[in-house]
């Protein structure tokens, strides 16, 4: 198997790492969060220009067919530089409008997609896999005419919402038939927080929102079984990126602060540490690239999901032994606002907890035993 990234690849990962290290620094991030600035139109314009907001969509939309190799690449940099706005959230809603959209539809949408004047996500409980199934559960829909519907109910956390325009919702209605619909951001209730991480998630409430037939999706349950796996993927690449990043700053730090007449990273305890941490950044790495080729490599979905567990069950470990060692060997400093390790330690908390915690991959494995 080649690891070498292509020439387009290496192009993309140099044109995200040079934006973002021009105009999303850690002290830039800061001040924007600490305005209750979690979205900066300026950097998602950048994205468009760039083509990442094209990258799910066929070049017969003016997309670019990239693989989860190609969208790995992007997620590296998302990590590394801790960018908070909704790129994952949008580029499942992308991937789902591709494949059950009509054509009118993706006509209708994704040229405002792929220029950024647009963003649509998707109606999604990121805590575990079901959450492509289980928000359905808790919108109805009753028909009133022949071509009109009505929503009513609510969604706990959605990812990205409070700066979309659009969101897929996806429905129940009385025959238990699940029904898609793209629903406009201004005819829904959002109530707005923020993660651990400083990203934006919604509660989504609809109260009788009326939706047509125009607006309706169709659905397909292997595209959902799809999108986990890609989200997977995609959270696995970012976790990676920050598994570096603190393993790197970890090192540097012990070599600078010197106890005793020497510097930290001359004792042997602390360098069996550091070796652990670089021995589980490469197994992370390994399973991640692993995942990202199986996907690139058109392996059925249905097969690739229990790798998928796998994948995000030994991610997780590993993402919590090193964010936790990296905070506590920079010792108080590592829990403090002023440093970026606390601010990675918590992005990597969330990715964790997103599309299934340790406890629920290990139990979606068991089931599968037999």
């Amino acid at each position: 198997m080649d690891y070498t990234l292509t020439q387009e690849q290496q192009m993309i990962k140099e044109s995200v790492a040079r934006l973002l290290e021009k105009d999303y620094d850690f002290l830039q991030r800061c001040k924007w969060l600490s305005k209750g600035q979690r979205f900066q139109n300026t950097i998602w314009d950048q994205f468009s220009q760039l083509g990442l907001c094209s990258l799910p969509f066929s070049s017969e939309y003016g997309g670019f067919d990239a693989s989860a190799t190609d969208v790995s690449v992007v997620a590296e940099s998302i990590g590394k530089y801790l960018v908070v706005e909704p790129f994952l959230p949008c580029y499942l809603a992308s991937c789902y409008l591709s494949s059950c959209a009509s054509e009118k539809q993706k006509k209708q949408y994704i040229p405002d997609i792929c220029s950024g004047q647009s963003r649509i996500v998707m109606a999604l409980d990121l805590s575990c896999h079901d959450a492509f199934l289980s928000d359905y559960q808790s919108v109805q829909c009753s028909q009133v005419s022949k071509n009109q519907w009505v929503l009513s109910g609510s969604s706990p956390m959605v990812c990205g919402l409070d700066n979309a325009h659009h969101v897929i919702v996806f429905s129940k209605n009385e025959k238990n038939k699940i029904m898609p619909f793209i629903v406009p951001c201004d005819a829904v209730e959002i109530q707005e927080f923020s993660l651990i991480d400083d990203s934006g998630a919604s509660q989504l409430i609809l109260d009788n929102v009326k939706v047509t037939a125009d607006q309706q999706l169709d659905y397909q349950d292997g595209v959902l079984t799809e999108l986990y796996v890609r989200s997977i993927a995609f959270l696995s690449s970012e976790a990676v990126a920050i598994m570096q990043i603190l393993n790197e700053k970890t090192k540097r730090y012990l070599k600078d602060r010197q106890q005793f007449g020497q510097p930290l990273s001359k004792f042997q305890l602390l360098q069996h540490r550091l070796v652990e941490m670089y021995v589980q950044e490469e197994q992370a790495r390994s399973m991640s690239l692993t995942l990202n080729f199986a996907l690139s490599s058109g392996t059925d979905y249905s097969e690739l999901k229990k790798f998928a567990f796998m994948t995000k069950l030994k991610i997780n470990d590993y993402a919590q032994y090193i964010g936790e060692q990296s905070v506590q060997l920079h010792g108080g400093m590592g829990v403090s606002d002023e440093l970026d390790i606390a601010h990675y330690f918590r992005r990597l908390t969330c990715i964790c907890h997103q599309f299934g915690d340790h406890t629920y991959c290990l139990s979606q494995l068991i089931d599968r035993l037999d």
